[in-house]
């Protein structure tokens, strides 16, 4: 019997694809997709200037799909955060993108994971807010 592609599957391949398409022709830096398991961290940015590697590295993670632009502000989209990850993202080495990919309109749009950029409901989770203006491009 032939195995099933799901399309959670399909579609997190495409988000990260097409991260790696932006980050390598719109801004000219190095893309590298964790090759093994994937415990909240799905790629290193390392920035590029002047035609030569910085060693300068950012953690991303990337999130591809509709139902992240559900939750909507009238400044962009609310990322509710788990426990567990918000923890391993702030304690992490590298600073920490999310990314969140819209396959709809093709675009990508980003949000820095620190103390600043967090928010506590009214209910007590936490979240933050990704904002339109920040769109993964030149």
């Amino acid at each position: 019997m032939p195995k099933q592609v799901t399309s959670s599957a399909t579609q997190d391949r495409r988000g990260i694809a097409a991260i790696q398409r932006a980050v390598t022709t719109e801004l000219g830096w190095i893309f590298r997709e964790q090759p093994t398991d994937d415990f909240g961290i799905d790629a290193q940015f390392e920035l590029v200037e002047r035609g030569a590697a910085t060693g300068r590295l950012i953690a991303a993670q990337i999130k591809s799909g509709a139902s992240y632009f559900r939750n909507t502000h009238p400044d962009g989209w609310w990322f509710r955060l788990d426990k567990d990850d918000l923890e391993y993202w702030l304690d992490h080495a590298l600073p920490v993108l999310v990314l969140l990919y819209d396959p709809e309109t093709d675009a990508a749009y980003w949000e820095s994971v620190n103390n600043h950029t967090i928010v506590t409901g009214k209910r007590g989770g936490k979240g933050f807010l990704v904002p339109k203006a920040q769109q993964l491009n030149r």
